[in-house]
């Protein structure tokens, strides 16, 4: 989206050829005052080469205006033979077994005083991370290190301490993809060439992380909200009376016949339409698109209300896809957000349809008729720590699921290959850190399940989720705590059963009322 880059060759010599796009009416006025991508490159890289800085060897570089105004610019520079980023090399040799002490004390030392070399001579790369450092004569005993994408570089008179934290965090986030435990063999080395930046590796260890979990939660934030926006995956749309948000893996019209065969489905009797509840349609239907014939799941909103038909920011499918994509940021598995669109009083949530899964209560009964008898209970452990280790998962990455039950979660696979996926993601919200009291009510709608699963599953479940370092007090507390809350939602459910004169659910649910010691 923002600039292309090509390898050429000219006279015999090859070189990178870098293309900058000038997207747009803001960018043509601000490069009218400030200095365009491609001359500050060419010019961070001659000075780069006078500091005796290793990069590229700069070539040319060139704008074209109309009437002052940018219209596009270029910079090339000489191609670095034998190449690859530092991070891909890295794990490739991993990959190989040839990640041996050896070599990483070699790569270490050298990125830790190419990193040093930065700083003391007052240079600030704003985007320094192992993606910009590039690793020549790579079958050497001794790799080269190249400094490289430097239209972010700085020359400030004094490198400030927080530009100089930034740029080791950077690059211990990368780092950290080759083992949390790298992270300090690097900052000891770098130490070493900068005794005086901090009293110990541990202390500077310590400043490091507490950058990098900001660095996390920023980039996380943004990369949430990046389905709303024009970008290299996703892109907004028009079609007809409809406005939509998709992923570019399909096209607007390959949507629109989506919704089309959405709307032939029947509102009964079509064996294309979920059980919905009873606000919402939802049907499973196959289409083609330019990947191949591929199912979706397509999810109708209609707008209950005049308040939420005048505040788009009410928008229930709104939010489901942006919680779509930020909880595949979060790594969190859920079927692949396709499309928002919204048009004519009605809004459409478009997923990937997960062939083969089961709510998790309908999978559990499933698989339990299915099994013999003695194979039983070893199912019904593996799943309890399963769902455990999942729930453990959304809750400590801030997901906040405001209807967290058995029918949210799909399950497929069987055995080890066996992945849990969350869904209805209309009441997703994303939050730093969840209160105690939020994990209680998710426990609470999680555990309020029909009573063919036992107590002692129950309390299974709630060991596997909080671990073994809380104390038994801590766990028996929260387990009272939960259960008291089953029952209160349980007796709520049994008023207004009875209040319309249906059976009654739970005919004796103060027998239900048990005690961590009891279990």
């Amino acid at each position: 989206m923002v600039r292309t880059v090509y390898e050429a060759t000219a006279g015999g010599a090859t070189f990178l050829l870098k293309h900058y796009h000038s997207a747009g009416l803001v960018n043509a006025l601000k490069y009218t005052i400030l200095p365009t991508r491609a001359s500050t490159e060419w010019k961070v890289m001659q000075r780069f080469n006078e500091l005796g800085i290793p990069t590229a060897r700069p070539i040319i570089f060139g704008e074209k205006r109309r009437l002052g105004f940018l219209a596009d610019s270029f910079f090339a520079a000489s191609f670095i033979d034998d190449s690859k980023s530092y991070g891909p090399f890295t794990l490739k040799l991993m990959r190989q077994g040839l990640w041996n002490e050896t070599i990483k004390t070699v790569l270490f030392s050298k990125l830790a005083r190419l990193t040093a070399q930065l700083h003391e001579a007052s240079v600030f790369h704003a985007d320094f991370h192992l993606g910009n450092v590039l690793v020549s004569n790579q079958k050497s005993p001794s790799p080269d290190l190249h400094v490289i994408d430097l239209h972010t570089v700085y020359f400030p008179r004094r490198l400030k301490r927080r530009q100089i934290l930034l740029n080791l965090a950077r690059v211990a986030e990368s780092i950290r993809q080759l083992g949390a435990d790298q992270v300090p063999i690097f900052l000891d080395m770098y130490l070493d060439l900068r005794p005086g930046f901090a009293p110990s590796t541990k202390d500077l260890a310590a400043e490091v992380g507490r950058l990098v979990a900001a660095l996390d939660r920023r980039k996380i934030k943004s990369r949430t909200r990046r389905c709303l926006l024009r970008s290299s995956r996703f892109t907004p749309a028009r079609r007809g009376r409809f406005k939509m948000n998709l992923r570019r893996t399909v096209t607007p019209q390959e949507v629109i016949d989506i919704i089309s065969a959405h709307d032939s489905v029947a509102p009964s009797g079509d064996s294309r339409l979920i059980p919905p509840s009873n606000k919402n349609k939802v049907t499973a239907l196959k289409a083609t698109i330019s990947s191949g014939p591929t199912k979706f799941c397509v999810k109708e909103y209609r707008p209950r209300s005049i308040v939420r038909r005048l505040l788009p920011l009410a928008s229930e499918a709104k939010r489901s896809w942006i919680a779509g994509l930020g909880l595949e940021v979060r790594q969190t598995p859920t079927p692949e957000t396709v499309a928002w669109v919204r048009g004519q009083g009605r809004e459409f949530i478009i997923t990937r349809f997960i062939e083969g899964a089961f709510k998790l209560h309908d999978y559990a009964l499933r698989a339990r008729m299915e099994l013999p008898i003695e194979e039983r209970l070893a199912f019904v452990d593996a799943l309890t720590a399963d769902v455990a280790g999942f729930i453990r998962h959304i809750h400590e990455t801030g997901v906040c699921h405001h209807d967290l039950c058995e029918q949210n979660i799909l399950v497929a696979g069987k055995g080890p290959r066996r992945t849990l996926y969350l869904i209805d993601l209309d009441t997703v919200t994303f939050r730093r850190r969840l209160s105690y009291g939020r994990i209680v009510k998710n426990l609470v709608q999680l555990g309020h399940l029909p009573g063919d699963v036992g107590v002692l599953v129950k309390a299974r479940f709630l060991t596997l989720y909080t671990g073994q370092t809380p104390r038994e007090a801590v766990r028996g507390a929260l387990f009272n705590r939960i259960d008291a809350g089953i029952l209160r939602r349980m007796q709520a459910k049994r008023r207004r059963f009875l209040a319309r004169g249906d059976a009654d659910p739970h005919p004796a649910p103060s027998a239900l009322k048990r005690d961590w010691k009891d279990v």
